[in-house]
C-alpha cells in the first residue's frame, strides 16, 4: 500500500464549488454525440461562483482511460472518444475565465 489517499471525482468537484462559493445547483447537460462511438458526454455547470468562477465537470460515460478527443492507441487502455476533445474543452474553459 502506498499510503497515498485519493479522492473521489464528486469529492474534488464538490471542493472546487465549495472554494469558490459556487451554487450547488448545477444543470446537467447531456452533450449531442458526433459519432456512435458507445460514448456519451454529461456536462455538469456549478456557476455563480465568487468573482464569475465556475467549476464543470465533465464525465464521459462508457470511456476508458484514455485523452478524449484522440484515437484510440491501446486497447489495454479501452474504449477512447472522440465525442470531445479534453484540449478544446479546457481551452474554452480557460479563455471564458483568464486569470487576473
Amino acid at each position: 500500500m502506498s499510503g497515498t489517499h485519493y479522492f473521489s471525482v464528486e469529492h474534488s468537484a464538490n471542493a472546487w464549488v465549495k472554494a469558490n462559493c459556487c451554487k450547488d445547483e448545477h444543470p446537467i447537460e447531456m452533450l449531442q454525440p458526433k459519432i456512435n462511438d458507445g460514448t456519451s458526454i454529461i456536462r455538469r455547470a456549478y456557476g455563480d461562483g465568487r468573482d464569475g468562477s465556475e467549476v464543470v465537470l465533465i464525465e464521459i460515460v462508457g470511456g476508458g482511460r484514455t485523452w478524449p478527443g484522440q484515437p484510440e492507441r491501446l486497447p489495454l487502455l479501452e474504449k477512447a472518444t472522440i465525442n470531445i476533445s479534453v484540449n478544446d474543452t479546457m481551452w474554452e474553459f480557460f479563455q471564458k475565465h483568464p486569470m487576473k
